[in-house]
């Protein structure tokens, strides 16, 4: 066995190219891998990779670095089954060092979120294992700043785009539209409950807001939950929603008789005929 620095070609050349044995878990062969030490001594992704270097003999080595990469006659390094590297951990690694990502990395952020939901092994999971998988060897190899880099921003990229989706764009209506159930709902109907007795109780400053109205007298109000018990009980049911409309519908049939007795009484131009459509607008 000799070192990768002294080895030469007939012609007196340095080795450029030589064959590894990755690891395997198993007894069965899983062939070979071949480096290309002239790509990987001037990999620009490698800048400050010192240790992964000296491991690959690509830079002068020391008296007291503690691996010396041998190949012998048939130009094969035993590197990857000395450290544990599989062939799918090296070709991971290895992609990233022509491609500067990981495969299946490349595709749009949102896609890949949305894709992992529709299926129960989606495309990020794929790639999550692939970044930790490239992480390892990194990490095996002594450390590689430009992977860990792509990394972390990589990993800021999906959490951004997550968080964007599971809180920002969740802004439910309603009771039957909180399907995380994250809210405390509230209602408030004007033909039953004073308004500012309502607010007394539902304040802002509490985290209370307004989600939407049903109509000029009935609207939805909610609060985030804070994560105690007496927030559960907050969730209202189809049929409770139901007695709610039927209440909207009768409080504005009642509205509606009285402006048509005033408007009669009066002798105003202003029409009474309403039509029951329009209450059914304001119920959508």
């Amino acid at each position: 066995m000799t070192s990768v620095e002294t080895q030469t070609t007939p012609n007196h050349e340095k080795t450029r190219y030589i064959k590894a044995l990755p690891y395997s878990n198993c007894s069965a062969y899983s062939g070979l891998i071949i480096f290309d030490l002239d790509f990987l001594k001037n990999c620009p992704l490698l800048e400050g990779a010192l240790i992964f270097k000296k491991l690959f003999g690509l830079v002068e080595s020391d008296d007291v670095f503690c691996y010396d990469l041998k190949i012998n006659k048939n130009l094969e390094t035993t590197i990857l089954q000395d450290f544990r590297i599989t062939k799918d951990d090296w070709k991971n690694f290895i992609f990233f060092l022509h491609q500067g990502s990981i495969p299946e990395a490349s595709l749009p952020a949102e896609y890949i979120v949305n894709e992992n939901k529709r299926t129960s092994t989606g495309t990020m999971d794929r790639i999550l294992h692939k970044l930790e998988s490239v992480m390892g060897t990194c990490i095996t190899f002594g450390g590689v700043p430009k992977f860990e880099e792509y990394y972390k921003n990589y990993f800021n990229k999906l959490n951004t785009i997550l968080i964007s989706k599971n809180y920002v764009e969740y802004n439910p209506g309603k009771p039957t539209e909180d399907n995380l159930n994250r809210y405390m709902w509230a209602s408030h109907n004007a033909g039953s409950i004073v308004y500012i007795d309502f607010i007394n109780l539902h304040k802002v400053s509490d985290g209370w807001s307004a989600a939407s109205s049903m109509s000029s007298n009935f609207v939805w109000y909610k609060k985030l939950k804070n994560g105690n018990e007496s927030d559960i009980d907050a969730v209202y049911t189809e049929s409770e929603i139901g007695d709610d409309t039927e209440q909207i519908v009768d409080d504005t049939d009642s509205d509606m008789s009285e402006l048509e007795s005033d408007s009669e009484m009066n002798d105003s131009n202003v029409d009474s005929n309403v039509n029951t459509n329009i209450i059914q607008e304001w119920l959508q």
